[in-house]
């Protein structure tokens, strides 16, 4: 019972993982301008769309592609 307890519990931490690393590494991939920050920024907000935070990560995805903020981390 034990064993079936902690391979379930490390199932639920590996699987949620990604939504609780995504937002975290995104924001700070964000703020020292870094191309993987913003797509780990997107990917964090592809991931909370199904989710009840749907308003939030819709705003969110907008933003991030938007022109004024693609032109910053995609300058040309």
């Amino acid at each position: 019972q034990g064993v079936m307890a902690l391979s379930a519990t490390g199932f639920v931490v590996v699987v949620c993982m990604p939504w609780v690393l995504l937002p975290f590494l995104g924001a700070h991939g964000l703020e020292r301008r870094r191309r993987w920050g913003w797509t780990l920024a997107v990917a964090g907000c592809v991931l909370f769309l199904p989710t009840p935070l749907l308003p939030v990560a819709a705003f969110g995805l907008t933003f991030l592609v938007s022109q004024r903020v693609r032109r910053v981390f995609f300058a040309r």
